[in-house]
């Protein structure tokens, strides 16, 4: 391990780095030394590993500003139960999100994506671009995933909030957050990872994940010189399989709170333009008390392409 970390020191211009089933385990008498492997020109980085080498490396290694893609795999094909991160796994891999000493790039959209690959598996993707609709078009974009055993849901939570702290997303103006069930559930996750993203004007988000958003927009939220609220600058909220019916902490139904936010918005003049709502539970008595809470803020939301509406 000492000569790989040595070898990779004076490859200094090095721009693509691909370390696939390949590290060697350490095998001197105590602790790892662990040293400061700088990659100024790195572009690409692949690292597919068992979870203990893999974080034995990602402690060591700097990842620098130039880079655009990460990809981490942990994994043990001969063990695929032991797939679980070492506690205290450096989040360094986030670093690419900004150039150094913690100062952002400027990068204006972010997605957040976690998946399930089979019962065990879980896909951290976080994307981040400037111009351009997507990252394809894009001009400049970064990317990185991750892929390991969590030990519980609440592992899956702990990962992201941390990664969304790493991002610092003060330059953000669109979000797309879509993550399982039992994930970014409740209203201060939200609050938490996106405090800072006092730039974002377009939000998307799914299931248990746009139910804590939808509480979260409801909370206050201290800006120097904005509206008390998150996401002050918002414009198009696009939702999808929320339960509006459901209760969160304190008793309030999620109806209630998202009248709450929207009324809030109104007292400011920062009712979004665009509110879309996909395969949500949803009741006409609601929606009505919604567009008496905005009046004429309203009248650009296309109310009849909402589904799922009961009376």
């Amino acid at each position: 391990y000492v000569y790989l970390v040595d070898g990779l020191k004076s490859a200094t211009g090095l721009r693509e780095l691909k370390l696939c089933i390949c590290l060697p385990s350490f095998s001197g008498n105590g602790p790892l030394p662990h040293t400061s492997v700088s990659l100024p020109a790195l572009e690409c980085f692949t690292l597919s590993d068992t979870p203990e080498r893999c974080n034995n490396l990602m402690k060591d290694i700097k990842l620098p500003p130039t880079l655009h893609h990460v990809d981490v795999t942990c994994a043990d094909p001969g063990a695929p139960d032991s797939q679980r991160l070492p506690e205290g796994f450096p989040l360094s891999l986030f670093s690419a999100f900004s150039h150094g000493d913690d100062v952002p790039r400027t990068l204006t959209h972010l997605s957040i994506i976690i998946s399930t690959s089979d019962p065990r598996d879980t896909k951290l993707n976080i994307s981040s671009w400037r111009g351009g609709s997507d990252i394809v078009s894009s001009d400049r974009s970064c990317q990185v995933q991750l892929l390991w055993q969590p030990a519980s849901s609440a592992d899956v939570g702990t990962i992201l909030r941390r990664a969304c702290f790493a991002l610092r997303p003060v330059e953000i103006t669109d979000l797309i957050v879509q993550v399982p069930s039992g994930d970014f559930t409740v209203p201060g996750d939200w609050i938490t990872a996106f405090k800072n993203a006092r730039r974002v004007e377009r939000v998307t988000a799914s299931g248990n994940a746009a139910e804590a958003l939808c509480g979260a927009l409801a909370l206050p939220v201290k800006w120097p010189d904005e509206p008390p609220f998150l996401f002050p600058r918002l414009q198009s909220l696009c939702l999808s399989d929320v339960y509006f019916n459901i209760s969160l902490a304190g008793g309030h139904r999620l109806h209630q709170l998202f009248a709450h936010a929207l009324s809030m918005r109104r007292g400011t003049m920062r009712v979004p333009k665009e509110l879309k709502l996909t395969d949500c539970v949803l009741r006409r008595e609601w929606v009505d008390w919604w567009l008496f809470c905005v009046g004429d803020d309203s009248k650009d939301w296309n109310v009849k392409t909402w589904t799922n509406i009961s009376n």
